[in-house]
């Protein structure tokens, strides 16, 4: 039985990185599965991640500390 994992874990810099962890086959069920989500994440994170810097919501800690201090127009990213 093939056990395939994406994990989305975030770069220094600000990047993110998508990664696929497979036990068994690519060629299974699972594994075609998996490969399919690996082709949707390349297109979707980015997006996602670039409509939350638009909407105000970038989570990490430089933005919280500014969003804190100061009033900032929706849609303004600090770094």
């Amino acid at each position: 039985m093939a056990k395939h994992t994406i994990t989305i874990s975030d770069e220094e810099g600000g990047g993110i990185c998508i990664r696929l962890g497979s036990e068994g086959s690519l060629e299974s069920m699972a594994g075609i599965t998996a490969a399919g989500l690996m082709l949707l994440a390349k297109k979707i994170v980015p997006v996602a991640a670039k409509t939350a810097a638009e909407r105000n919501v970038c989570p990490c800690v430089k933005c919280q500390a500014a969003r804190a201090s100061l009033e900032i127009p929706p849609g303004t990213t600090i770094h």
